[in-house]
């Protein structure tokens, strides 16, 4: 619950969406816990939002999901959107290094960071289209097969012509 997570992008998007029984669940801790709390509540969404700390079962939260939103300011290696994509989401996600060369218009909808009414437009689609939102996910679920370590370990082999174990 850091800035470069930027969590607060969606909570404004998601107070502008104007639905109820729209969650976001944020997994993970950090210094912004009770700032982000404090901006949903005052713009009307406080009910809607659940900050979750470390889940010992994220393969159940991923189940129990519709759809997934990443909006990173900065990421590494985004895991916790290949976790996503391999659970059959569409995903949602900062056009930021890492995110973009994952999520293509097929899996989900890639926004600038400040760009609070494209994941609102996002999140209006989603939420509307059951159908879009199982397509992308089965495109994501095969996307990702790409990155299976098996897969990687493969590629390596090739580049670097050793015997390397994976």
């Amino acid at each position: 619950l850091s800035k470069r997570k930027n969590h607060q992008a969606v909570i404004a998007a998601l107070a502008g969406l104007k639905k109820k029984h729209v969650y976001y669940l944020i997994c993970g801790q950090g210094t912004l816990k009770h700032t982000l709390m404090e901006q949903a509540k005052k713009l009307g969404v406080g009910r809607y939002v659940r900050l979750l700390g470390f889940l010992a079962d994220v393969e159940e939260l991923y189940r129990n999901a519709d759809l997934f939103v990443f909006p990173s300011l900065q990421e590494g290696m985004p895991a916790a959107l290949m976790e996503a994509m391999a659970a059959g989401l569409p995903c949602i996600a900062s056009d930021i290094r890492g995110n973009r060369e994952l999520i293509d218009s097929q899996g989900g909808r890639l926004f600038l960071p400040g760009q609070t009414a494209k994941i609102q437009a996002a999140l209006r689609e989603f939420l509307d289209c059951p159908r879009l939102r199982d397509t992308c996910g089965c495109h994501n679920q095969e996307k990702i097969k790409n990155y299976d370590l098996a897969v990687v370990g493969r590629r390596m082999k090739k580049i670097y012509g050793k015997s390397i174990d994976f």
